[in-house]
């Protein structure tokens, strides 16, 4: 499920705060978004607000050559 500021599951956050990557689990109308990331070699899974997240980097879009 999407939410409306578009986090999806898969895609790659991190905290406004810093900290690790971490990969979406799934994002609740509600504002939770449920992640996961790795600390020290050892899956962790935490629940937060969206205002605390925020994409590291997004993909672009593929432009095709105009010929």
């Amino acid at each position: 499920m999407a939410h409306r500021d578009g986090y999806h599951a898969g895609d790659i956050v991190m905290l406004r705060s810093g900290g690790p990557l971490m990969t979406v689990e799934e994002a609740e109308a509600d504002g939770e978004i449920h992640c996961s990331y790795f600390v020290e070699g050892h899956l962790e899974h935490a629940t937060f607000r969206e205002e605390a997240l925020m994409k590291p980097f997004q993909s672009q879009p593929v432009e095709e050559d105009q010929e």
